[in-house]
């Protein structure tokens, strides 16, 4: 009888020395790597990175299950957000946080955040760029012209913004290609 397709694992080495595992696309079984018996490669794949992150919209959604994933994970997280009371109630009392109240759509917040988390922590590691906002569904022509442009600002601006602010941070320009 065939066997079943498995998928192949590629553990990589970050510049910071932190390590990936990566699950690539099925093989055929005599194909795959072999990883010796199935305790080893759960093992494996359970590997985990730490390091310093930056969440923006940290405060709810999925910025907040997000920045909570990488504090179980062992991450220092700096948490940026429109609302200090709710990036607090999503760092809790946990160390290795930072909270930061930034307008992502501001230049001069997004830059004054990033310089917070050097001065801090030291280094960022990671972004995930997540901050976002819309607005209430109703039809097209009922929607004030300065509500999309607020939601243009947030979605599109502050992602530039803020990927902007972390590229030449050293650990994230490493990663550059080429």
């Amino acid at each position: 009888a065939p066997q079943a397709p498995r998928k192949a694992f590629l553990r990589t080495r970050s510049a910071n020395g932190g390590s990936h595992l990566l699950a690539g696309s099925a093989l055929k079984s005599n194909d795959a790597p072999n990883h010796g018996n199935r305790r080893a490669l759960r093992a494996e794949r359970e590997v985990k990175m730490t390091g310093v992150v930056v969440v923006t919209g940290a405060g709810s959604g999925l910025g907040q299950v997000t920045t909570e994933a990488f504090l179980k994970a062992g991450w220092s997280v700096a948490l940026l957000g429109r609302r200090k009371d709710a990036l607090e109630n999503t760092a809790a009392t946990r160390r290795d946080t930072l909270c930061l109240p930034t307008d992502v759509s501001d230049p001069a917040s997004v830059d004054a955040a990033f310089a917070q988390i050097l001065k801090d922590f030291g280094r960022i590691d990671a972004v995930f760029n997540n901050a976002g906002t819309n607005v209430p569904g109703r039809p097209i022509d009922e929607i004030p012209v300065e509500d999309w442009q607020k939601v243009l600002s947030v979605n599109l601006t502050g992602a530039f913004l803020v990927a902007r602010a972390a590229f030449p941070v050293p650990a994230v320009a490493a990663r550059r290609p080429g």
